[in-house]
């Protein structure tokens, strides 16, 4: 399975999930037949990758086989949003020239539950022959929502969204047109965010032992130091937005008989 994927590989790779799910309600106005109002619950989990060939190597492959070798990493991102979103709108219903036209909007409360961005400019791994030494060069920002688990009694960041959408059936062709625009807004991660960024060169030798039977305390547990102060890692709280994972979804559809024939077309953004 590895060697497939990696056979399909480019420069730059991109891979993602998305997924999305709701509870709606539509009820007329009293004073008003033709406009309805709408309020629901939407659920939203986006998680996407960008990535190179090389960094995809040395995850499920290792570095032996990169000596005197520069494994380029530069430009690799990851983001993660996790949101509830809380919705209230309208939407008028009426017919005009025999065609039937419903146009509507809706706004809402974002819930933060989690949230990561990972962003690597510079990244470049050095293996020289017979692995005597690696340098490491790299620059990267690790923006995380806080250690607490996703909950929906916790607000990890607050934000807003809106929704644009538009149908209009063409009763002579019987053609229907759909439009709409899903999401749009941002996420403010304010609770508990955290930091993480390095810009930094390391030239790693490892640990040498002459004697595995001579070999002192000191030699065998390694440099008291942790990793991160190795890598010369700077964390801080710093409150940081992220952009909703939205939506522009378009199609047509029309009706023979009994049947309908739809095309679609969906960008997300």
């Amino acid at each position: 399975m590895k060697n497939d994927a990696a056979a399909k590989l480019s420069d730059k790779n991109t891979i993602g999930v998305d997924l999305a799910s709701g509870l709606w309600m539509m009820m007329a106005l009293k004073n008003k037949p033709s406009m309805y109002l709408l309020a629901g619950v939407d659920y939203n989990f986006e998680e996407s990758s960008q990535f190179t060939a090389d960094l995809f190597h040395l995850v499920f492959y290792g570095n032996y086989d990169l000596q005197d070798y520069t494994a380029v990493m530069s430009d690799s991102k990851f983001s993660l949003t996790n949101v509830m979103e809380y919705k209230i709108g309208l939407m008028k219903h009426y017919t005009e020239d025999y065609n039937t036209y419903k146009l509507g909007a809706s706004i809402g409360l974002v819930q933060g539950l989690s949230g990561l961005d990972i962003k690597a400019p510079s990244a470049t791994l050095y293996t020289a022959e017979d692995g005597r030494y690696l340098d490491l060069d790299y620059d990267f920002t690790i923006k995380t929502s806080g250690k607490s688990k996703p909950s929906l009694t916790n607000f990890a960041g607050a934000g807003f969204s809106a929704d644009i959408f538009a149908q209009v059936y063409f009763k002579g062709p019987e053609i229907t047109i759909n439009a709409m625009a899903n999401d749009l807004g941002m996420i403010f991660w304010n609770n508990d965010p955290t930091k993480i960024s390095a810009d930094s060169v390391l030239h790693f030798e490892g640990v040498e032992t002459n004697n595995l039977f001579s070999a002192t305390d000191e030699a065998t547990a390694g440099n008291s130091d942790s990793l991160l102060q190795i890598l010369g890692v700077v964390e801080k709280s710093d409150v940081f937005t992220q952009a909703l994972p939205s939506r522009i979804n378009i199609s047509a559809s029309k009706m023979f008989g009994s049947i309908i024939i739809s095309h679609w077309v969906v960008n997300i953004c």
